[in-house]
């Protein structure tokens, strides 16, 4: 891993979206529990089955502990905190994490959720940008993705932004609910600086309109 990292406790990212909302992207933190609650509350039935592959209702406090109380090497997460207009965060809005595979050192599981209401406005698109770039500069060599067989917006996402690029694995479980497929980390890290770099909106797919990068932060 390299010595000096892009994404670190340092790391800020202010968004602009196409609504006029405003969002910051930085490292989760232990003390964002409760902005972290805030954000899954805001997730639909739907999109709650979609992240967690099935009915989910609460977190438990066992559950916040994992997910905020992480190394940022092996378990890595990126929260996009909203706004208000001084400029203070408000509450969490989107998660985009990946962890480590016990047994495939080099690849690591993809999970990002969106608050129902900034869905379709290129959040998740930028959010799996930075985890792939994140992942890059820690060593891995892939990112595993499995989602509900159902979510067409998934399926949008790879066949709009990736199209003909080559899958090391694609395969259905055995209920057929559910798939699974590893991306080469460099080829999808070139594909998505593509499609970034080639137009400021991207209205092909359900992410909708790319975000404007308003500034780089780093804290005081």
């Amino acid at each position: 891993m390299n010595a000096e990292l892009k994404f670190d406790g340092g790391y800020r990212e202010r968004i602009g979206l196409p609504g006029g909302e405003r969002v910051r992207l930085r490292l989760i933190q232990q003390d964002d529990k409760a902005r972290l609650l805030a954000g899954f509350r805001q997730l639909s039935a739907e999109s709650r089955a979609r992240r967690f592959l099935g009915g989910k209702q609460v977190l438990s406090e066992a559950e916040l502990r994992y997910f905020t109380e992480i190394d940022q090497v092996d378990h890595f997460v990126i929260g996009a905190v909203e706004l208000d207009a001084r400029g203070r965060e408000c509450d969490g809005v989107a998660v985009g994490r990946f962890v480590r595979l016990s047994g495939e050192p080099r690849c690591a599981e993809v999970a990002i959720a969106i608050a129902d209401r900034l869905q379709g406005k290129g959040l998740g698109l930028l959010l799996l940008k930075r985890l792939a770039e994140a992942a890059q500069e820690r060593g891995f060599e892939r990112l595993r993705f499995e989602y509900l067989a159902d979510n067409i917006g998934m399926h949008r996402l790879i066949q709009d932004a990736f199209d003909n690029m080559f899958l090391l694995m694609h395969s259905a479980f055995e209920d057929s609910l559910r798939m699974q497929f590893d991306w080469g980390l460099g080829a999808m890290y070139q594909a998505l600086d593509a499609v970034c770099a080639q137009t400021r909106y991207w209205n092909a797919s359900p992410c909708g309109w790319l975000p404007r990068m308003d500034a780089h932060e780093r804290p005081d």
